[in-house]
């Protein structure tokens, strides 16, 4: 596939505004966030991880997960629901040093909670969220 800029959601997505920490704090306390940021280099990489979510709609939904690809290249902020200056600012809070690919986890709490700069197996993301304590909690209260 060849994508310019891509911006994956599971969920409703709305215009943000502000930086890139405000940028996602309409998600906090409700929201577990996957990001991933990719360039040219990487896109095999992002496409792999970005498959592997794709079929994973029933775990990410249990664990109010929801998942943002942003490519190197900027389409029309009508297509991605982001600015070009909302993703650069997202881009300088979460990889500063311009790694080809980068995905953080980031908890309800606002924090990161896992970095890694290759695909992760949804397995792996789902048992680190699994074993926190807020999702015990919501585990505990579902059964």
């Amino acid at each position: 596939m060849n994508y310019a800029f891509l911006l994956f959601a599971f969920g409703l997505l709305a215009p943000l505004t502000g930086s890139g920490q405000n940028l996602l704090e309409k998600y906090q306390w409700k929201n577990r966030l996957v990001l991933v940021f990719s360039n040219d280099d990487s896109q095999s990489m992002a496409e792999q991880q970005i498959n592997w979510l794709k079929k994973q709609d029933e775990s990410l939904a249990e664990r109010d997960l929801l998942f943002f690809w942003f490519g190197e290249q900027n389409l029309s902020a009508s297509i991605s629901r982001f600015s070009i200056q909302e993703v650069a600012s997202l881009r300088e809070r979460y990889n500063p040093e311009g790694k080809s690919f980068i995905l953080l986890l980031i908890g309800k709490d606002g924090g990161v909670k896992m970095t890694r700069y290759a695909a992760v197996e949804p397995l792996e993301i789902f048992d680190l969220i699994d074993s926190m304590p807020m999702r015990r909690s919501e585990m505990q209260k579902n059964r």
